[in-house]
């Protein structure tokens, strides 16, 4: 049956998109112009490099569709920029903060999961391992978390069941192999990304 698209349902999903696909784009290309700026001399290729990225890459298509996506490049980018500005002598509200921020990354998209692990490894030296800032930053982690449980639980009927589950399609296989769909490399799939019509 088709969606008859109302004038409402219209409205919903362009402010749908606004808020977690647009904005945050915006915001981000902000960030990145002030990461750059802080690094390189020249503000032309600063500008230039934040074009690239905004207008030719696959951020544009993202920008305006309410995928998760580019939300997730939005926190990453964040997430890592705080990384950066880290020290151990830093209070322990940015690594709750981080916490706060490395479970939000898992809450829009789950494969973020995998790339947390750098992150974590980078955050450890960037404290030292000093045990307060880890379990601080755990803590911020925990409430962001519950929130995706109590999700899952709700829709799913099991905190650990996600939407992937449901689907009838072979995206359901792809996604259950691995770790959250993410194994080892197979010519097969180098073929269906690069050669198949």
């Amino acid at each position: 049956e088709r969606m008859v698209e109302t004038p409402r349902l219209a409205t919903k999903v362009r402010l749908t998109r606004l808020s977690v696909s647009t904005v945050p784009t915006v915001l981000l290309l902000l960030l990145l112009l002030s990461v750059l700026g802080q690094r390189l001399r020249s503000p032309r290729l600063c500008a230039l490099l934040v074009l690239a990225y905004g207008l030719g890459s696959v951020a544009t298509p993202y920008a305006s569709l309410a995928f998760g996506h580019q939300l997730s490049a939005v926190v990453l980018f964040t997430l890592f920029y705080a990384l950066l500005r880290l020290e151990p002598s830093a209070p322990l509200l940015r690594s709750l903060a981080i916490g706060a921020g490395a479970s939000l990354a898992v809450m829009v998209e789950y494969q973020n999961a995998l790339l947390l692990l750098p992150f974590a490894i980078f955050y450890l030296l960037r404290v030292r391992v000093a045990p307060r800032h880890v379990a601080v930053a755990a803590l911020g982690a925990l409430p962001v978390l519950c929130i995706l449980l109590a999700y899952h639980q709700a829709a799913w009927g099991s905190p650990w069941k996600t939407g992937y589950s449901f689907i009838a399609s072979s995206f359901k296989e792809v996604h259950a192999q691995g770790l959250l769909g993410v194994a080892w490399p197979r010519l097969s799939h180098a073929y269906l990304s690069f050669l198949s019509p």
